[in-house]
């Protein structure tokens, strides 16, 4: 039984429409925070695509890292926030 999708080859459309209802947000964020130096990981992502009802309500997909790097954390992905919105502007 396999965990996951593999999106190789084939058409973008899976990927269109998880991008589309930002479901690939925690990764990107992950992505940013190690690009820069924090170490960070992300859980109950198998619980959100097995139950697609598991949302942030019930506890959704979570992005953890530690307490000390909170702050530098908050200030990247709000810089990263600023950038996304001046793009779409421009």
């Amino acid at each position: 039984n396999p965990s996951a999708d593999v999106w190789f080859g084939g058409t973008t459309a899976p990927y269109n429409v998880v991008a589309a209802e930002g479901l690939l947000e925690a990764y990107e964020a992950k992505n940013l925070l190690e690009r820069n130096g924090i170490d960070c990981f992300i859980s109950n992502e198998n619980m959100a695509c097995v139950y697609p009802m598991f949302d942030s309500n019930l506890g959704g997909v979570r992005l953890h890292l530690f307490e000390k790097d909170i702050a530098a954390a908050d200030s990247l992905l709000a810089d990263s926030g600023k950038n996304d919105d001046e793009s779409a502007h421009s």
